[in-house]
Formats: structure tokens, sequence, C-alpha cells
């Protein structure tokens, strides 16, 4: 007899497709259950035999089970529940199953993966949302329905969670209610959070409308140089009293030049006119009542003002996309190259002067057109991005060229290393300066003050008296003049900008950028300020003025460059041969089925500590961003050791004399071992000719897959455990060996090692057995290592970053920048929205500065308290928080040498020293708490970083730093052990 179908009725409102397998699978077991089947789906209820013994006219035989019958129609019942519940996608999968159970594993299969990668990417989604510009309930709507996702991918979020993204994601104008809401101790549901945001939003929109700024953030932004400053001069005020300027930072619409008025820093006009009733402004501390020549500041030169600082004045981020007519220069000047039709590269040398030389991959002007002849002329000049297009009146950049004889010659060539075309020598004006016609020219439409071009000032030239009537006095030097636009990117280019001969026919065309020119070292600081301008001191030379070539580093931009080039290709054959001889991978046909990840060829030069050349280096690297999590890799784990770790072994092998090694693993993850299936495709530039279609399949790691460092790993502890090594409950990355009087610590960095042992028959005997295993480099004693230097003196060693710190500030173009003596000023607290904002490569280039100086804090704590300052600021850095930046640097420039000693202690005792500021930070509060660990005498950990949580009092800041010191002295003790 057959059974009722208890699932007839019952319909599904979701099919099952790609997206919605949670939905689906909660509405396909609630009914299941509720029939009390759900045992076909999970195969516990197992089927009964099909056939039984039986009587047939009084024979023993074979017949149909009843009971089989009844499973499978009851089965078959569940199937069709749920083939009736796909989509057409889905049930061409599973249409050949017989059975409910192999139907349902099926698609289990099939969806488990991406139910695991929809989570991921749901958590993802969350953790990056920002509310922008909806508004709260548009913003909580949003984040719920990720919740609910994350639950239908069967991941539920607690309330707390989805509170801790839902406020993460909010701007800075909730910033008091979060905090207000992140300081409650007691749970907080998401209701409740709506609720207080939404009150908050609307008392926002009040205060927005009745002040009639766009949010409370825009009017603190405004009070500090960006709003309307006053200014004593003419200005757009009214006549030559009072006046109001309403200019950014780089427009002074507030003072006059013509009426005496001076630009004040931060943007607004501060000056006076020249009335003689008027009282004057000091230009050194912007104080009325004095001038400069009387102030008492005026031979400080470390001196800042109190209200407003020069490094945080800046000019134009834009170029200015209008062209202008030139009615008088030689050379025009165009601020975007894409608005020329043509652009060639020009190979010429570049006049300037007698004696001057330039080299052409760094003078930010690239010739345009030259006219043929012995005499080439300039048509066109590019300007970097950050200035703009001018127009004729007065001299653009150069107001007077010196004197530098060309003895015995008629004829002055321009060094260049593209070209020995030789270039008359002007006899206009004076011997060596180029006719008066021929200069660039300036006007207001592009004053010079905007302008950001290499100083030449820093080796000036002889001097000369000039009898034309534009240039009555030669300047002391020669420099061209530097703009106010305080811009980071400093950062040399390898290739000059591309040129054209010829210029655009009509208007401006669309606006895109060109590449910047390397700008040249920090202009030289004026002794004084005097009120008829800046004036430098007179530095005499022997006329000639030259110019380093900054080259790239040599390393090739793509396969084609690197194949033409003999080191390369050299480099890339033996790391070739390196992989097939560790039968890395092997050839097998494509699989559909199977995610192929591409590769790539990396390219480093690898240099000895001094700077020089060591070796080429080429590496083979698969892209693991392609990798699917729970399919192509589990876990990851790189073996990185701590800081404090590594000082404080060098600590104790220094106060007990033991050896120091430094080992490096040549090709180090080549060695582990893969647990999962991958396939990559065959390496760019050696592929099998035979079999060009297929593909490796991985038999081990290889740099650039996730899991790669976790099997490298696995792999290198394995072996240490083997030959009697533990890895220390402190630091995974740490192995010791103690046994028989006998003490060897191993430290591990990824690939470098450094041993520390107790006796040199030990490390030999380590090595000996490593290299059984791994292709080992002995470099010998630790002189070197992670870019730190390890120099060794009479009673102790010495670990500096000189080459790190003299590299990075080349990299900034301030290697001759003016030292200061401390790192950070005192009286400036810095806040959020003071200054003006960064523009986006600059910002960029800001994060990659202060990340720079952050792995500088590994051997310098004098730094750590500032740079955790500047770190503060990284979401959306700004001209004072660069110009903070910047002092950093300058306070480097005096002492890139100074490093952490380490000496012989007696006294193996672990002390520390904790301290805090209150409040310190002006936008939440909070307090910033700081230690210092000692072991014996030598300094081994610190740290200086912003408390978590806000302090009620000073005491508890105290006790919250002193609580983290307490826990960096527990681990050292540990790792003691």
């Amino acid at each position: 007899m057959a059974s009722t179908n208890p699932l007839v009725d019952i319909s599904i409102t979701e099919k099952l497709s790609k997206s919605n397998y949670g939905m689906w699978k909660a509405q396909v077991l609630a009914a299941v259950r509720g029939s009390r089947l759900v045992g076909h789906l999970t195969g516990a209820s197992q089927a009964p035999s099909a056939e039984i013994d039986g009587e047939v006219d009084g024979k023993t035989c074979k017949v149909p089970n009843p009971a089989y019958e009844e499973w499978y129609a009851t089965d078959q019942q569940v199937l069709g529940f749920i083939l009736t519940s796909l989509t057409k996608e889905v049930l061409s999968q599973v249409a050949a199953k017989e059975t409910a159970a192999a139907a349902w594993s099926t698609i289990k299969d099939m969806f488990s993966s991406q139910t695991r990668a929809r989570a991921v990417n749901t958590r993802l989604a969350l953790a990056t949302a920002q509310k922008g510009q909806q508004t709260i309930a548009e913003y909580v709507a949003k984040m719920r329905a990720l919740g609910d996702e994350m639950a239908a991918a069967g991941r539920p979020l607690e309330d707390d969670e989805l509170v801790e993204y839902i406020l993460t994601g909010l701007d800075l104008d909730f910033n008091p209610i979060v905090s207000a809401l992140v300081a409650r101790t007691e749970p907080i549901s998401v209701n409740e959070v709506y609720s207080q945001l939404l009150a908050f939003e609307t008392r926002l929109e009040i205060y927005t409308n009745n002040s009639g700024s766009s949010s409370v953030n825009s009017a603190s932004r405004g009070s500090r140089g960006s709003a309307g400053n006053r200014g004593r001069g003419t200005g757009r005020g009214r006549g030559a009293g009072r006046g109001r300027g309403n200019a950014s930072y780089g427009n002074n619409s507030g003072n006059s030049s013509r009426q005496g008025g001076h630009p004040a820093r931060g943007g607004g006009g501060r000056g006076y006119n020249n009335n003689s009733n008027s009282r004057p402004t000091c230009q050194v501390c912007y104080k009325y009542g004095h001038s400069a020549d009387k102030c008492w500041h005026r031979f400080d030169e470390e001196y800042v003002p109190g209200e407003r600082h020069a490094a945080a004045a800046t000019g134009s981020y834009n170029i200015d996309n209008n062209w202008y007519t030139d009615t008088g220069a030689t050379d025009h000047i165009a601020g975007d190259l894409e608005k020329l039709a043509v652009r060639d590269k020009y190979n010429g040398r570049v006049y300037i002067s007698r004696d001057v030389v330039f080299d052409e991959e760094i003078f930010p002007f690239s010739k345009l057109h030259s006219n043929a002849g012995s005499r080439l002329r300039a048509e066109i000049l590019l300007l970097p991005p950050t200035l703009q297009n001018p127009s004729s009146g007065d001299e653009l950049v150069v107001d007077h060229l010196t004197n530098a004889n060309c003895p015995g010659q008629d004829t002055c060539a321009m060094q260049d290393i593209q070209s020995d075309v030789q270039l008359p020598a002007p006899e206009e004006d004076f011997p060596g300066a180029p006719p008066p016609g021929s200069l660039p020219h300036r006007t207001a439409a592009a004053p010079a003050s905007t302008l950001t071009i290499p100083d030449v000032s820093a080796a000036p030239t002889t001097t000369a008296t000039s009898s034309s009537p534009r240039h009555p006095e030669p300047a002391a030097s020669p420099g061209l003049v530097r703009g106010g636009t305080d811009s980071i990117d400093g950062t040399p280019d390898s290739d000059s900008p591309p040129v054209s001969e010829q210029a655009p026919e009509s208007g401006p065309s669309a606006a895109t950028s060109s590449p910047a020119p390397d700008t040249m070292a920090e202009e030289q600081r004026p002794r004084t300020r005097l009120q008829a301008g800046i004036r430098k001191p007179k530095v005499y030379s022997d006329g000639t003025i030259h110019y380093g070539c900054f080259t790239s580093s040599g390393e090739p931009h793509d396969l084609a460059e690197a194949l033409g080039d003999t080191h390369w290709k050299t480099a890339m054959e033996a790391e070739y041969d390196a992989l097939m001889k560790n039968k890395t991978w092997h050839l097998v046909p494509p699989q559909k089925s199977r995610n192929i990840i591409d590769c790539k060829w990396v390219y480093k030069i690898k240099c000895r500590a001094d700077g020089s050349l060591d070796r080429y280096k080429a590496r083979l690297v698969a892209k693991g961003f392609k990798q699917r999590y729970g399919v192509d890799y589990e876990d990851t784990f790189s073996p990185v050791i701590k800081m404090a770790t590594i000082r404080t072994i060098l600590s104790i092998a220094v106060s007990k004399g033991w050896s120091l090694r430094q080992l490096d693993v040549q090709n180090a993850f080549l060695h582990g071992f893969l647990e999962e299936e991958m396939y990559m495709r065959q390496p760019p530039g050696f592929e099998d000719k035979t079999l060009p279609n297929y593909v490796c399949k991985l038999d081990k790691a290889l740099y650039g897959l996730k899991q790669a460092p976790r099997a490298w790993y696995a792999r290198l502890s394995s072996k240490l455990i083997d030959i009697g090594f533990s890895p220390s409950k402190a630091d995974t990355s740490l192995f010791y060996f103690n046994k028989n009087g006998i003490t060897v610590f191993v430290l591990v960095y990824v690939d470098d090692i450094i041993v520390v042992s107790s006796t040199e028959q030990a490390t030999s005997g380590l090595l000996k057995s490593l290299k059984q295993e791994f292709a080992l480099k002995d470099l010998g004693e630790l002189h070197y290592f992670l870019g730190i230097e390890v120099n060794k003196i009479r009673d102790g060693i010495i670990l500096t970053q000189d080459k790190y710190a003299s590299d990075l500030l080349k990299r900034v173009n301030m290697a001759d920048c003016k030292a200061v003596s401390t790192p950070l000023s005192t009286s400036e607290k810095l806040v959020a929205f003071e200054g003006t904002p960064l523009g986006t490569s600059d910002a960029t280039q800001y994060r990659s500065i202060v990340g720079a100086l952050q792995y500088l804090t590994l051997t310098r704590p004098d730094i750590a308290f500032p740079v955790n300052k500047v770190c503060q600021f990284l979401h959306a850095p700004t001209t004072v928080h660069w110009a903070a930046v910047k002092r950093i640097m300058r306070y480097l420039k005096q002492n890139t040498k100074v490093g952490l000693k380490i000496n012989k202690s007696r006294s193996m005792l672990v002390s520390g020293f904790s301290d805090a500021d209150w409040a310190g930070s002006l936008d939440d509060r909070r307090s910033t708490g700081g230690f210092a660990v000692f072991l014996g005498s030598n300094l081994v950990s610190w740290s200086a970083r912003k408390q978590a949580t806000v302090a009620r009092s000073s005491t508890e800041a105290e006790y919250k730093a002193l609580a983290n010191a307490t826990a960096e002295i527990m681990w050292i003790q540990t790792l003691k052990k």
C-alpha cells in the first residue's frame, strides 16, 4: 500500500540557486524534519533488503520486500520534493541521483565551499562598510542585511559584533556618540544603538542647519588657516584699512604685495599698509608692534611661531588647465603634456648659462620642440603637475643669473648623457647668461610663489654686474625661485616625461596628470627675514654647478626588459634551474575543475651593508591572491621572530661572550611540502616548447603561496626538533638547545637565521646537520641583519640603521636639510583636522614614510613617541602632520649613526619603567602609555602606544601603562626560561 506524501502540500519559496544556499537549506530541513523524514537526507534511514525469503507454491524463493517498497516510495517523495525546489542550473547537476541522500550530499558538496567564501566576503563587507552619504536608517539597514547574510551562511553574528561593525563604519561627525557608546561597560543591543545614532543624527542636522556649515567638523577645520583671515593691507577689503580675506591655503586675497602686505602661514593675509600711523607686523613671529629687524627671535633658527607654522603653508596642488597667451617669451610653458598632439623625446642639451651643468633626467623642463641648427631653441617647456601654465609679463623663474666665465671658449657645452650638441654662448646682458627675451616668464595668473623648482643655490657661482635694466643687480646666488608648495613627492623618476614637437592648435584639452619631476634637496634656511625679502649668504665656488644624475635602481619593469639584460637573464636561469633541481613541480594537462593560478618574475638588486652591489636576484612568485580559502589553502603562518626577542638573546650572548653567526637559507620557501593540490601556469619566458598548454602541479611550496611560509616553518621546525631543539613558548620562531652545558639559540625570521651558541663546535655541528637537508649560506659573524647593522666594540655591540636612515632621507630629498635637536615640538599638539588634507598621492607617500619610520624605531627608542603620534593620522593626514614628519626627519639628519648599545652586563635582572600622559589626545581624550624594559643594563623592549580606552583619571592612565609594562616583563621572564 502506497504511503501518503506528507511533503506534497509544502512549498519552498526560495528555489536553490548559486547565492541562496543557506536560506534554501533552512527551508528544506524544516519541512523534512516536520515530516519526520530527515533520515532520508542524512542517510540515517538505510534501505532494507529489496528481497526476502518467501514461499510460492510451497517452494522457498526470493520475493519482493514490502518494507523496501515502502522505504523506496518515501525516499522518492523526499527526492522529488528536493528536485522541485531547485533551479535549472542546479537541477542539471543532481538529476542523475537516485536517492534523496545522494542528491543532498551532492548539493552539500557543491555549496559548502561557496558558503564559506560567502561568509568571508560578507565579513569583509562588514569590516569595510562606511556610512558615507547614507542616512543612519539606510546605513543600519544595510549593516543588518549583511548580518542576516552571515546568519544565512551558518555563521550568525552576536549583537556585540554587529554593533562594533556599525560603529566602525561611522564617519568623524559621529565621533562623540561613538566614544560614548564604546565607553559603556554594559552590553548594548543593535536596536539601542540605532535609536541613539538616530537621535544624534537629528541633533546634528539641527545644528548644521542653524550654523550654516556642512558638518560639525567643518567648523573646526576652518578655525585654523582655512577660514577667512583678517588682513591689514589693501586686499579685497575697503580702501587701505582693514580688509577681509577669504583665501584658503596658498591664495592670499586679504593682502597685497604692492601695499606692504605679507602672506601669513596657513593661508590668510596678515600684513600692514604703508600709512605712517599703522602698526608693523613682524615677519618672524607674526606679532604686531615691531618689525623683523627688532624681533627677539630673529637669530633663533629653530624658532617656530606659536599659531602658524611655516611647514604647514602649502601652495596649490592642482594643475591649471587653462592656456594663457605669451607675448614675449622665447620658451612657452605647459603644465599638461596631454595638451600636445605629438610627444617625441628630445635628446639634445639644455642651455642655461656658461659652465652650468644639468643632467637632463632631473631638470624639471623637458624640451618639446627645437629648431634645426647649431643653436637649439625651446618652444615649449613642460612643468611638473604641481605647477600652473604661466603667461608672459615678468620672469617666470630666473630673476638673475650669475656670471660664470668660460675662458678660451666661444661655445659652452651643456653636459648630457644622450647628446653632444654644443650650443654657442650668448653675449647679451652679461657673459654666461641667456638674452633677456629668452627667459621663461610669469604673470599674476601663475605667480612664482606657487612653483616648486629645484634649488641650485646649494653651489652658487660668483656674481657679476649687469648693465641690463631687467637685471639691475645680480643675486648673490643663482637659485631658481623656490615655491611655497610643500609637496611630499620627492622620489626620483628614472624616466623623463614624454615630449612633443608640436603645440596644441586650440584651447585646453582634457586635463591629465603628467609625471612629477625630481625635486632637489631642501632649500638652505635663511639666517634672518628682512622686510625687503629673504636673502642667503654668499658662498663662492669655482663657477661650475654640477647636478648628479639620479638613476633608478636598475630593476627591470617587465619580462622583455629582463630577458634583454644579461645579468637578469642569468639570474632568472639560475632561479629556474634551482626550481627544477628541487623538483618543485611537474607538468600535467589542465583540468577545468581545478583553480589554476598565475605566476610572475620579481627582480631585486641585493646590496651589502655599505651600499655596494652584492648580486642580481630574480625570483619566481606565484600570484597567491588568486587562491581560494578552504579550497587552495587552510591555515597560514609566517615565522617572524619578535625584535624584542632578538635584542634579549643578543644581550644574553654579549654578556656571556657567546658567538653570533648569521645564516641564509637559499630558496627557503621551496623546501616546504604542500598538503593541498595546487596548479600553476608555466613560468613566463620558460614555457616547455613540447608541452606549451600543460600546467605545473606544485609538489613543493613556492614564493607567493599563502601557505608557503607555514610549510617552510613546518619543515624547519621538524628538522630542529629532530636534532634536539625545542621551540620557545614565548616566541615560536625561537628554538633552543640546552644539554650537557651547551646552549644554542636559533632565531628564525622567514629565511634569515641567527645562531647564538656557547661553543663554536656546537655551531659547526648545527650547520652540518642543517646543510644535509637545506641549501645554507654561511654569512659568518653577525654583521647585517634585516637592515640592521651590528657593529662590534670592545665591551659589546651597537645596533644601528645608519644606511636605512640615510636612504630614507635621500628618498624624501632631505639629505641636505637643516638638522634639529628634538624630534617633536613640546609646545605643539597634533590634532586630526588641523591643516589642509593632503592629496591622494601625497597621503600615500605620507603613509609610506611613516611606515619606514616605524621600522627605524627597532633601534631608535628616542623616536618611538613622535612616530607613534604621526601614526595616529594615517587615515587622513594633513599638511600639519606632514610638517611633524619632516621635523622627525630633520632630527634624524644630525644623528643617523646613533644606535642601540648592548653592553656586557653581569646582572640578568629584568626591570622596567612605565609612564603615561593623561588625555594626551585632543581628538578622543585617550592617553598614551609607554614602557621601557631592561635586561640587566641593556634596553631590550620599549613601546609608546595610545591606550585602548579612555582613562577617567591620571592614576588610571598610569595603572594601565604599568599593566602593559608588567605584561612585557612577564613575557621576557618566560622567554628567559
